[in-house]
């Protein structure tokens, strides 16, 4: 149901912002912390969405994080 999205992420509605992501990643990564659980896929993704957010992306839908690794920003 989101590949539209994930294609043309422009016109995309906000289901779920890059804001809410990083929340939730935050939260994830924090709990895995605390309990010795290394979560090294959800820091890559973590760190991924900061830098989309650093570029602007925050309010976008989620979907936008394909536009953010089109343009290269994502490296």
């Amino acid at each position: 149901y989101k590949r539209a999205a994930f294609e043309h992420p422009d016109g995309a509605p906000v289901a779920f912002s890059i804001d809410l992501v990083a929340k939730d990643l935050e939260l994830i990564t924090g709990l895995g912390r605390s309990v010795g659980a290394p979560l090294p896929q959800a820091e890559v993704g973590l760190d991924l969405v900061r830098r989309a957010i650093d570029h602007g992306y925050g309010d976008r839908d989620l979907s936008a994080l394909a536009a953010f690794l089109r343009e290269g920003a994502g490296r």
